[in-house]
Parts: structure tokens; C-alpha cells; sequence
């Protein structure tokens, strides 16, 4: 019988609906599945958080122990091209930072030196070579000779111990500087340039499990098959030991071409894409293509579907785990949050294979994932499987397959086909139509999936429709016995819900202009239009629009504070009216109360004024800033969509409260 190692989940502090919870031991594969509103993932938010405690992982986020993903932050993305040349920036500049640190904490070593009779003049190479048979101790006796050895080497390990407390708030550089150490094999106080040259890591880079970028990768594994080539033909052309390694050594040293592995993974996948691999004795600059090979058509990774983005995601991390070199930032937990809700059910099985052979089994990384897929759970190993319930102290409890499939399918053969389950809603304009229906689409995977809802124009525009004629035909129908039928207003600081009538952000912002053109949005699309300098909303050279799904709250707030204090005409960030703003994937950012109060038309034009070349979507008529948006940022990066948004949605399936 085979053991199932198990972890144990503690409440530590209430967390929104998670105020009591019972303590539970649970495999450190684990499936939590449930009806939706039952907790599960105010239980991940909980874990992560603290709130939630895990007994053998401590909370710690500067290391980043547990990390939470969705299938949003989950997916990988086109992360753009790479060279040759920014990797050899990259090591550079690492090593620039490090010397410094080097030259600054060796300096009383060379005081010492310059001192001392028997060391002066010495150099800090000659010192860090310094032995008992150097000429220069000839006429030294023994015991003077071991005392002088002593204080130079205290000296260095001194220098080194201050050198690696430099990096103590800097985990990256931390890292370089173990692969340094690692690679020279000698004290970090005692390098020089030459040392590192000659003995550089070849992997250096901390890379995360699932979001690293296969340009990065594939660029660094050909410039370390190109060296090798080259010392190839350096042994042809000299006599003395070989240098370069045979074919079956590099292999077994640094693996197959990462770009083959990968399309050995996607074919195993039944993924009909394949990736290119970079040019061999080109530095030309490389950017990953994949390639339909039913179609023989090329095409983007954001362009991939969303299933098929994870299964990039976990091709990658398979790479990872086979590869010893590389500096792999591990977590001890990981929380899925429905990430399997976008793929296919024969997709489903490769993906929880993948978790419980790779991350858990080989890694000992503990999972625990959310679903609400039946053929999720049909798959799911059965010890595996629990169900979150909305009240009590045991809110989560072990299930059977049987019956977690029959909590996930109860009356779906009835209510996929009744007409309650239907809501049409009435909005202000066509317009609105078109705004809602995107942003509908692509929050679905966060709605039920048995409530559909069709939105409608109360008139051809903002003048012959608007709030009044939304509540008038909403009204209509309640009062003709349409129970489905409901409005949806802006709040223009006026409206506020009532009967079957809802309103968008009623106390927050003004009208779904003031969503649609959010700050945070409006600073993707002036990056991915290239309408800014990027390094203006904090980006570096080699960063793109993808970035941003990678940033913390912290960056994401430079670039709020870029498109913000243009608007206003002054630095906002401490100024007083801010208030939060919150985003479906968890960011949050702090914007001026009142341009989330500005009438929307006039925020628009305020836009305009500060960033002019907004203006190009004017062409396309009223609406043409606002579909940008939806279809340039939002329809990549969902999760930047404003929370009040997906409240609002969620609401209208649930209908009136009386």
C-alpha cells in the first residue's frame, strides 16, 4: 500500500467568508471542487495570505514559499524577442554590481597590505594566492609567517561575509552570487575580472517554474552549443588536452536543444504546434514562433487558445524539472485556482499527470487545486478529492468521485435549458452592448456557466437611450411578468439599485467610461501601442506590454502614477484623495478619487488632452478609444479588468435581492 503524505490546514485569523475551519489533514495533492459562492477561492486567498496556515510551510514572501495562480497568470505569454548580446548585458551588469561590492569591502585588506613590510606592494590577486612558500616570507619565521597568513585570510573572510550581507534583502543577487562562488570555486573577496571571465556561471539567472521566456532559454542554450563548436576547431588547429566536449558529452552535460524537448512535450500534448528554434551561428536577435503544423500557418503565443497557453506553461515547467543547471525558483506550495477551466477534458489528464508526477511526486512540491470541471474530478486520483462548503466549522470534507461529480452536474440537464436561467438586461446604449458583451466574454470562466445573459439597447445612443429608458422597459416587462428581465445603469451619481434595476460601481466611479479607460488599463495600451517611453511606466528595454501581468502591485503602481499625474498636471502619489482600485486577477492600485468621479465623457477628453496620440482611435467614432482597450489589453490581459465589473456581472445571475 503506498503512503500518501499529507499536510495539515489550520485557521490562524478570519479571512472574509473563511471565519471558522475546522483543522484538516490533506494529501499534498489535493482537489477542492464545491458550488459556487462555497469559499474555495477565499480559502486560496486565505493560504496565501497567512490566514490559512499550512504546518510545514512557514508564510514567507520575500522567498515566495506559496504562490497562488489562476488560468489567467498562469498561461505563458509571448514575453517578445532575445539576444545574444542582453544576456552578455545582463551577466555583465551583475558582475559590475557585485565587483563594486568586491572593491568596496576589500579595501582594509589592502590598507593591511600596503602596512605591512612583508605585503606592501602586493596586489589583491597576489594576496588571495598568498602561501607559506611565497619568496616573500624567505627570511620569516614560522610562527610570523602562520600569524601574517591568518590575517590576511580573516581579512577576506571578513570582505566576504559583508559582501554576501549587502545582498541580504536582494534574493536575485543572492543567487548570483552562489553560482559565482559555485563556478570559481573560490571566496566571493577574492575575485577578480579574470576570475570571473574565465570561470563565469553558465546559468545564472533565476528562472520562475512556469513564466520563464523560451527566447531567454533557447538564445542561452545555443550561445553554449556555439563555444563549443568554436573549441572544436580549436583542437583541430593546436596540440595539448581537448577542450571541447563530443556531442554524446555536451549532451549529457547541458541536455537536448531545449526547442526539440519542447516539441516532443507539445506533440505528447496532442498540441498541433511546434516551435522554431533560433538560428545556430547567428547573434541575430531570436523571438519564439510557433507554427500550426496541420495549417502551416505561424502563429503568436497570444494568440494561442487559453487551454492551450497552460499546457506552454507546464511544457515549460517539465523542461525545468529535468534541468539540473538552471537556478529554478521553486515554491513549497502551490495553489491552482480552476486553471484546468479552459482546457479540453483530453487535455485535463496530461495536465493533472504532469502535477502529481512532476511537481509533487519528483519536486515534493504540495498542490492544492480548485475545480469546477466534472471531468476533472472523473480524472482526479480519489484520495485526492474534497468539497468546500459554504457554513460551519468543517468547510472542507473529503468526498468520493461519485459524489463530487453529483455536487458539480445537479440539475445541469434541466436548468442549461429553462428560460430563468436566461437574463436579459437592459444597458444605455449600443455601445454599452458591445462593452459588456466583451467583457462578459471573457470573465466567463469566473461566472456560472448555466446563467447566460444577453444584453440589450434601450435606444441608438447615449440621447435617445439612457438610465430614464433602461428603467422604463425594465419596468415594463417586471411589471408584465418577466422575472428575467433586468437593467443596468451607470451610477453618474445618481442611480442606485433598487427592484430589478442594477447599477455599475454605485458610490465608486461614475459610468463604464471610467472603467473601460481605467488608469491601469490606459498605461497598457500606451505601452503596447508604443504611444510612451516605456521606461517611463517603469519597464525595462526588454520588457513589453506582457510585463505587466508579471508585475507586483508596487510597479503596477508606477505606471498608474504615469498616466495620472499627466492627467492632472502634478505628482499624485501623496495625495490624500486616493483610493483603492481593485482588479480580478488581485491587483491593486491607488488612483485620485476624483477622476474616478469625472463624468465620463469629460475623462475621455482629459485622456486625449494629456497623451495626444489617443487620438489615432478617433476614426473609429465614439466608441473606437473604449474597444481598443477592450480588444488590445483586455482581451490578453483579463485580469486587469476592474473587480466592480465582475461583481456587477455576478449579481445579475444572481438576480434581484428582496
Amino acid at each position: 500500500m503506498k503512503t500518501i503524505l499529507t499536510m495539515k490546514i489550520s485557521l490562524f485569523r478570519p479571512h472574509k467568508s473563511i471565519t471558522a475551519f475546522e483543522d484538516i489533514e490533506v494529501p499534498d495533492f489535493t482537489i477542492i471542487t464545491g458550488i459556487n459562492g462555497a469559499g474555495k477561492s477565499q480559502m486560496l486567498e486565505a493560504i496565501e495570505q497567512g490566514f490559512l496556515r499550512i504546518d510545514s510551510i512557514p508564510v514567507d514572501h520575500q522567498k515566495r514559499s506559496i504562490r497562488r495562480f489562476d488560468w489567467n497568470s498562469l498561461a505563458t505569454t509571448d514575453t517578445g524577442s532575445f539576444t545574444s548580446f542582453q544576456a552578455l548585458q545582463e551577466q555583465h551588469q551583475a558582475w559590475m554590481q557585485l565587483r563594486q561590492q568586491i572593491e568596496n569591502q576589500t579595501t582594509s585588506l589592502l590598507q593591511f597590505a600596503a602596512s605591512h613590510p612583508i605585503l606592501r606592494g602586493m596586489s589583491k590577486r597576489d594576496l588571495a594566492c598568498l602561501s607559506a612558500d611565497h619568496m616573500c616570507f624567505a627570511s620569516v619565521q614560522q610562527e610570523a609567517k602562520e600569524q601574517i597568513l591568518e590575517q590576511v585570510a580573516q581579512h577576506f573572510r571578513t570582505a566576504n561575509a559583508n559582501i554576501r550581507a549587502s545582498a541580504t534583502h536582494d534574493l536575485n543577487q543572492r543567487r548570483f552570487m552562489d553560482a559565482v562562488e559555485k563556478s570559481t570555486g573560490k571566496l566571493l573577496s577574492k575575485l577578480d575580472d579574470d576570475d570571473f571571465n574565465e570561470n563565469k556561471p553558465r546559468f545564472w539567472h533565476p528562472v520562475d517554474m512556469f513564466q520563464q521566456s523560451f527566447a531567454r532559454l533557447f538564445v542561452q542554450y545555443r550561445g553554449i552549443w556555439r563555444e563549443n563548436q568554436l573549441k572544436k576547431l580549436e583542437d583541430q588547429e593546436r596540440d595539448g588536452p581537448r577542450l571541447a566536449l563530443t556531442d554524446a558529452e555536451f549532451n549529457e552535460a547541458y541536455g537536448e536543444p531545449p526547442w526539440d524537448f519542447v516539441n516532443s512535450v507539445l506533440e505528447a500534448a496532442h498540441l498541433d504546434f511546434r516551435i522554431n528554434a533560433p538560428e545556430k551561428f547567428s547573434d541575430s536577435m531570436y523571438e519564439p514562433e510557433l507554427t500550426d503544423s496541420v495549417r502551416g500557418t505561424t502563429v503568436r503565443f497570444n494568440d494561442l487558445s487559453s487551454g492551450e497557453r497552460i499546457l506552454m506553461s507546464f511544457a515549460l515547467c517539465l523542461y525545468y524539472a529535468q534541468d539540473g543547471r538552471q537556478i529554478v525558483d521553486y515554491p513549497a506550495l502551490l495553489l491552482f485556482d480552476e486553471i484546468d477551466a479552459p482546457l479540453h477534458p483530453s487535455m485535463t489528464q496530461s495536465l493533472l499527470q504532469t502535477i502529481q508526477r512532476v511537481l509533487v511526486q519528483e519536486r515534493g512540491i504540495k498542490v492544492i487545486m480548485t475545480t469546477h470541471s466534472p471531468s476533472t474530478v472523473a480524472l482526479a486520483p480519489a484520495e485526492s478529492l474534497f468539497a468546500m462548503q459554504k457554513t460551519g466549522r468543517n468547510r472542507l470534507i473529503r468526498v468520493s468521485r461519485d459524489a463530487a461529480i453529483g455536487l458539480l452536474t445537479a440539475g445541469v440537464p434541466t436548468l442549461s435549458v429553462r428560460s430563468e436561467n436566461r437574463r436579459q438586461v437592459f444597458v444605455e446604449s449600443c455601445y454599452d452592448v458591445d462593452y459588456y458583451d466583451a467583457l462578459f466574454q471573457k470573465l466567463k470562466s469566473k461566472l456560472d456557466p448555466s446563467i447566460s445573459i444577453s444584453f440589450i439597447s434601450s435606444g441608438t445612443g447615449k440621447h435617445d437611450g439612457g438610465s430614464s429608458r433602461v428603467k422604463y422597459f425594465a419596468g415594463v416587462l417586471a411589471d408584465a411578468g418577466n422575472n428575467t428581465a433586468y437593467g443596468l445603469v451607470d451610477w453618474d451619481m445618481s442611480n442606485f439599485p433598487e427592484g430589478n434595476i442594477f447599477v455599475l460601481g454605485c458610490g465608486q466611479r461614475y459610468s463604464i467610461e471610467n472603467y473601460i479607460l481605467d488608469p491601469l488599463l490606459i498605461a497598457i495600451l500606451l505601452v503596447r501601442e508604443k504611444f510612451v517611453d516605456r521606461a517611463d511606466m517603469g519597464l525595462s528595454d526588454n520588457e513589453n506590454f506582457s510585463a505587466f501581468e508579471r508585475m507586483d502591485n508596487e510597479r503596477l503602481q508606477v505606471a498608474v502614477d504615469c498616466v495620472v499625474s499627466r492627467l492632472c498636471g502634478y505628482c499624485t502619489a501623496n495625495d490624500p484623495d486616493r483610493v483603492d482600485c481593485s482588479y480580478v486577477g488581485g491587483a491593486v492600485v491607488k488612483v485620485p478619487k476624483h477622476l474616478l468621479l469625472m463624468q465620463g465623457h469629460d475623462y475621455e477628453r482629459a485622456l486625449k488632452d494629456a497623451f495626444p496620440k489617443l487620438n489615432a482611435f478617433n476614426r473609429g467614432g465614439d466608441s473606437a478609444l473604449k474597444m481598443a482597450v477592450l480588444e488590445k489589453v483586455i482581451d490578453d490581459l483579463p485580469q486587469f479588468v476592474p473587480i466592480c465589473i465582475l461583481n456587477v456581472f455576478q449579481d445579475l445571475q444572481r438576480g434581484p435581492t428582496h
